[in-house]
C-alpha cells in the first residue's frame, strides 16, 4: 500500500472504520516547532507530549522515569483528556520520550502501538523523518503496509 497523504491519514484515523486508530506522521526537521499550525490545516487537534508530561508531573519531581509502557499509559491519559480537542489528535515530541528508553523498548512500543493500542479517537504521532534510531526501517515498512504512515512535506 502506498503512503497516504497527511490529510487522508488524519481523515482515516478520525473515522470509525479502524479498530486501531493510530498513525505516524514523519515531519522534516524544519517543521519542528510549527506543529500547531500544521495541525490546524490537517483538521487535527495537537498536543506536545513533553509539555503535557511536565505539566502533569508532581512539583519538585526531577526525573520522569521513562519506560515504554509508561509512555503508552501517558498516551492513553492524553487521549482521554477532553481539554485536547479533535477527533484525531496529533501528538508531537513522542520521539523525545522514545530517545530516552533502550532500543529494545522502542521496538516493544512500536509493535504495541501498531497492533494493540486502541484509542477512543484518532492518534497521530509525529516523528522527525530520517530518524531510524526512533523508528526502524522494518517497523516503518509495516506502518506503511498497514496504511497508517504519512510524510509531511514543506509547501
Amino acid at each position: 500500500m502506498p503512503e497516504m497523504t497527511p490529510k487522508a491519514l488524519v481523515s482515516l484515523l478520525a473515522g470509525q472504520d479502524l479498530s486501531r486508530r493510530t498513525g505516524i506522521l514523519e515531519i522534516p526537521i524544519e517543521s519542528l516547532g510549527i506543529e500547531d499550525d500544521i495541525a490546524v490545516g490537517l483538521n487535527a487537534g495537537h498536543c506536545d507530549i513533553c509539555r503535557w508530561k511536565v505539566d502533569q508531573a508532581q512539583p519538585g519531581r526531577t526525573r520522569l522515569g521513562l519506560r515504554w509502557d509508561g509512555i503508552v499509559t501517558d498516551l492513553e491519559s492524553l487521549m482521554a483528556d477532553l481539554s485536547v480537542p479533535g477527533y484525531c489528535v496529533w501528538i508531537s515530541s513522542v520521539d523525545v520520550l522514545l530517545a530516552g528508553i533502550p532500543h529494545s523498548d522502542r521496538l516493544h512500543f512500536w509493535e504495541f502501538m501498531r497492533l494493540a493500542f486502541r484509542p477512543p479517537r484518532g492518534l497521530l504521532m509525529s516523528i522527525p523523518d530520517k530518524a531510524p534510531h526512533i523508528l526502524s526501517s522494518e517497523e516503518r515498512t509495516l506502518w506503511v503496509e498497514y496504511g497508517r504512515l504519512s510524510r509531511w512535506t514543506l509547501p
